[in-house]
This record gives structure tokens, sequence and C-alpha cells, in this order.
């Protein structure tokens, strides 16, 4: 792959092997359930400098002289420049299904909470990673926390860390409300994978927007109905007006 300096229009040429796709931050994904995923991360295996390929030698001493690795060099040592191949190796953070770990809870700009990808990709630690590859298990998770239902658990009951934003750490979500997939039939399941696969590539508006749209009123009594409450469509209804109640009174 060759990568250019816009600056200075100087060139060099990277092994695509080293390359690994990444979502890198929640927020370049906000608006659509399934991320096009153009960011990158290097994975270099631990070797001396001089022994890497010349124009990776020359990115890894631009990173040095323009001061951006400095906390990497800190942090990791000598090869600070593999520290992305360990993470690699050892945590095998490679996913289809993205969490962030925290979340703005006005949803001014935010329309989605969890993405999907249509491949298994990296991310960051930014964000929290269901590695299973079933497609309808993924599918019903994307449903399930993308859906008004679970909206509102984070809306009404999220753990603020500033005036607007709340972190979700791994106990947190053991306490929130998350569907077994396990228990849910093929019919439902299948349902709900359809609306969501309606919604993947949809550009959608701040979370608010959103809840007198049709996809929205198509998702969320799916959901409402897999998981078997009783009278979904007027759960749902009920749900959007409290909702709708709780942004009048902010």
């Amino acid at each position: 792959m060759e990568i250019e300096n816009v600056e200075n229009g100087s060139r060099l040429t990277l092994n695509r092997e080293i390359l690994i796709r990444t979502l890198r931050k929640p927020s370049p994904y906000s608006r659509t359930v399934e991320a096009q995923v153009d960011s990158y991360m290097l994975s270099i295996p631990p070797a001396e400098l001089n022994d890497l390929p010349e124009d990776l030698q020359d990115y890894i001493r631009w990173g040095i002289d323009s001061g951006t690795a400095k906390p990497a060099i800190n942090a990791h040592g000598k090869y600070w420049y593999s520290h992305v191949h360990r993470q690699m190796v050892s945590k095998k953070p490679f996913g289809r299904v993205f969490i962030p770990d925290k979340v703005d809870l006005t949803f001014k700009r935010r329309g989605v909470f969890v993405n999907c990808t249509d491949g298994k990709v990296a991310a960051s630690k930014n964000f929290y990673i269901i590695k299973d590859e079933n497609e309808t298990l993924n599918k019903l998770l994307v449903g399930w926390f993308n859906c008004t239902i679970f909206f509102s658990t984070l809306i009404l009951l999220g753990r603020k860390i500033s005036e607007t934003w709340t972190r979700f750490l791994e106990d947190d979500y053991v306490q929130l409300p998350v569907i077994n997939p396990s228990v849910i039939d093929e019919k439902s399941a299948l349902e709900v994978r359809k609306h969501v696969n309606g919604m993947l590539n949809r550009s959608l508006p701040p979370f608010w927007d959103q809840l007198g749209e049709e996809y929205r009123y198509r998702l969320d009594p799916s959901l409402a109905e897999a998981i078997k409450l009783e009278k979904p469509e007027r759960i749902v209804e009920e749900l959007y007006q409290t909702l709708s109640n709780y942004k009048s009174s902010r």
C-alpha cells in the first residue's frame, strides 16, 4: 500500500500484511450500524529497526522525529513499534460486533450505539468486542443494543462521568439487561435479523429523531416480541411516550 505525505508529497510503500483494519474510535461510526472501516494499525513483528524494509524504517523514524511516537517509546521501550503486534498475538482483538466503552447520554449526534462489520476486523481499547462468528446471533445482539428498549436503559439509568457522558466498564455491561439469543426461536431471530439488515447502511439521524421512523417501528416491536413481552407494540408505544416526556423535561 502506498501512502503519501500531503505536506511534502513524499511517498512510502508498506506491505499490506502488516496493515490491520481497525475501528479506531466510536465517533466515525455514529450514524451507520455497519461500520465502513478505512483506518489501519501497523502490526510490525519485533525486529531491529535496520532489519525492517527501508520505507517502513522511514515511517518509524518519522514517528520518532515528529514526537508522535514519544508516548509509545516511553511506555514500551526499544521495540515500541511492535506493541500492536504483541497485542494482536496475545489478545486477538478481532470480531464483527463492537460496543463503545462510553456514550454521550444526550444522543444529540449519535444515532447508533453498537456497530458491526462485514468481516472480522480489529478495534482499539475504546471498544468491547463480541468475537462470536454466528451471523444470526450477531444480528440479534446488534438489534438489541440498537433498539429503543436498550437505549432507554442508557438514557434513564446510565452512570454519568460528566454532564453528559457515561462510561461502561465490564461489570456495568454484566449488570445491564441483555437478551439471551439461545432462547429466542428461529422465526423471531430471522425477523429481527431482517430489520437489522434493513438498517445496516442507512444514514441514521440522532436517536431522538428516529422515534417516529418506520425502521425503528419495525425493529423495536420485533425485539419486544422475540423476548416474549406481552403486547409488544403497546409496550414500545408507551416507551416512546416515556422517552418523549423525558426529553421535554430536560
